[in-house]
């Protein structure tokens, strides 16, 4: 309810226009319809008990939709959505100038472009712009451009998959995630990789046929063993001649997977080191009450440090063997980004207890100051 109430706000506000919200069919599905014999119902509420899979199944919990619960929510988020395409499609037809009259952007130099928000209607924190945005002198709120590089399938395409950033530190992906990996390729470099929970649960689900759409919680992991791993992180924005990290970046965060492990698993602010522009971070802190799982915040963001430097892509130089993003065919020779560099510094961590992981890289980026002529 309360996630409700906040979409209400903003929409009171002027800053949403036309959002939807889907809560769970036990909360708005007529009792006496479900009450009825199967075949007066209407075709939509029929099977209304029934699982998609065979019985015993992963994922059939109570806190799950079933099957025509799922299709109801598909059939009003399409006719949601077509409604707005219809609408979308009548006005570029009939004005020829849309692309002007109606594109908001929340970045871009041209000012008519930048969309101003409303105050955040939640507790903020001025360190976390990235969730919340920024406020400018008058009053209005933005937000940053934020870029995302994930190893989570399905990834919309290769260029944002976290592999597309590696420049070292990590072993040849073999694409074989059911594959259970060894102590010997751990001690190679950081594996790309899933949970014992995820794997053995994926089995389940290929013995009960694949189950439709699948998606699964690949991670890069790590013990000690494995060593530093190296990303680049490409500066997505407007360039300017100048070489301090902090001009162009606002925020790092990484996140670990989502899993379920004991109380000796990886402490990801306290067991590993990160450096930014070849400078370690001392800043690295949790982010709390935003991104967690049963009970555990699995994000930590990273202060970009004093001293930090950019590197341009034509000078990343990439490990020859294992995995690595190919980074020199992925964009201009100029393009400027910063490299972030991992280290576990906890030789107590095993695979037994929980690797460490990394399953997403996020970053806010900022305008840097306009170019002297």
């Amino acid at each position: 309810r309360p996630r409700m109430d906040l979409i209400k706000k903003y929409v009171k506000l002027g800053a949403l226009i036309d959002p939807v919200a889907i809560i769970r069919g036990d909360n708005v599905v007529d009792k006496g319809i479900l009450s009825k014999k199967e075949v007066d119902r209407p075709e939509g509420f029929t099977r209304w008990d029934e699982w998609g899979a065979p019985k015993g199944s992963p994922g059939q919990s109570s806190w799950h939709p079933k099957f025509r619960e799922h299709e109801m929510m598909g059939w009003m988020l399409a006719i949601h959505l077509l409604d707005a395409v219809e609408v979308a499609g009548r006005i570029m037809t009939e004005e020829l100038d849309w692309r002007e009259k109606y594109a908001v952007s929340s970045q871009g130099e041209q000012e008519q472009f930048k969309l101003r928000l409303p105050p955040p209607q939640v507790k903020t924190s001025s360190e976390l712009s990235v969730l919340y945005g920024a406020e400018t002198s008058d009053g209005s709120w933005y937000m940053n451009p934020v870029s995302c590089r994930t190893s989570f399938l399905p990834v919309v395409s290769d260029s944002l998959s976290l592999s597309s950033i590696v420049v070292s530190g990590a072993v040849e992906d073999d694409s074989d995630a059911m594959k259970s990996k060894g102590d010997e390729m751990y001690g190679k470099g950081w594996v790309i990789d899933v949970g014992k929970v995820e794997r053995d649960t994926k089995r389940k689900v290929e013995k009960s046929g694949g189950m439709g759409y699948i998606d699964m919680k690949l991670a890069l992991y790590g013990i000690p063993d494995s060593g530093p791993i190296r990303f680049w992180i490409p500066y997505e924005g407007t360039e300017a001649d100048v070489t301090s990290a902090k001009t162009y970046f606002n925020t790092i965060i990484v996140c670990e997977v989502n899993e379920k492990r004991g109380d000796r698993e990886c402490k990801m602010d306290s067991d590993v080191t990160f450096s930014i522009g070849g400078v370690q971070s001392h800043g690295v802190k949790k982010i709390k009450s935003v991104a967690s799982y049963l009970r555990k915040e699995i994000c930590v963001m990273v202060a970009i440090p004093d001293g930090a430097e950019i590197t341009i892509r034509k000078d990343v130089t990439e490990a020859e063997e294992g995995l690595h993003g190919n980074i020199h065919e992925r964009g201009h020779e100029d393009d400027i980004g910063v490299f972030l560099d991992a280290e576990i510094i906890n030789k107590s961590i095993s695979r037994k207890d929980g690797a460490c992981s990394i399953s997403h890289v996020i970053w806010e980026q900022q305008s840097p100051p306009k170019r002297i002529a």
